[in-house]
């Protein structure tokens, strides 16, 4: 009986944590972005910062938004309604995002749930990818190797 209450705090403590976490990142996205508001910033509604379109930069770590020529701030969940893209940084803001092949959640570089069949098709992708690139160098040395005799 003590074992699984010891176990029950902890995990209350854990999850009191992450969601302390979570709130002051947000706090801190909030204040980056506002600083920045001439620059990101194309408007405010409630708890949501829209902002420019052209200041996204989606890549295959995460969605970042380019504060100014050289500083970029990673974004950790971008939602898009009739009104553009926003930013929710209010007390209901979410950084973890979901998975549209598992609906588990993760926070950053994508589902690592190997029964995912989104995982699954991103690994073959990434696979293939890298063999493709691979072959090129191999046909590029080859070029070169017939050059020199």
């Amino acid at each position: 009986m003590l074992k699984i209450l010891l176990i029950t705090m902890i995990s209350l403590s854990t999850i009191g944590f992450a969601d302390e976490a979570s709130e002051q990142w947000n706090d801190a996205l909030r204040e980056i972005i506002q600083a920045n508001e001439n620059e990101v910033v194309d408007h405010y509604n409630e708890d949501k910062i829209y902002v420019k379109p052209e200041k996204i930069y989606p890549t295959s770590r995460g969605i970042y938004l380019n504060l100014t020529e050289q500083e970029f701030i990673f974004i950790p969940n971008l939602s898009s309604d009739d009104k553009g893209c926003y930013v929710e940084c209010g007390l209901r803001a979410k950084t973890t995002r979901t998975c549209p092949g598992c609906e588990r959640e993760y926070f950053y570089g994508g589902c690592k749930n190997a029964e995912c069949l989104e995982f699954q098709r991103q690994k073959n992708y990434a696979e293939n990818l890298e063999k493709e690139k691979q072959r090129g160098r191999d046909e590029y040395k080859k070029k070169q190797e017939a050059k020199k005799h």
